[in-house]
């Protein structure tokens, strides 16, 4: 995230991730959006996140689609 200092929006959806240290400990003033669907992080980190990044805006979808085997 250094070589774009810029950058806006941020989408880990689908990443295996554990916890968020380096987006936390580095300020990033530009990034206002962050989605972190079907991530593993846990509410600890989440919430940790949030109390580090406060003006941050988390993008969150919601998918009701699931899949069907027969």
């Amino acid at each position: 995230l250094d070589v774009i200092p810029g950058l806006r929006f941020l989408n880990l959806t689908s990443n295996p991730l554990t916890q968020l240290t380096e987006l936390v400990a580095k300020q990033y003033p530009n990034l206002k959006n962050l989605a972190l669907n079907f991530t593993n992080l846990n509410w600890k980190s989440i919430q940790h996140l949030l109390t580090a990044m406060p003006k941050l805006v988390f993008t969150v979808n919601l998918s009701l689609l699931y899949s069907v085997r027969g």
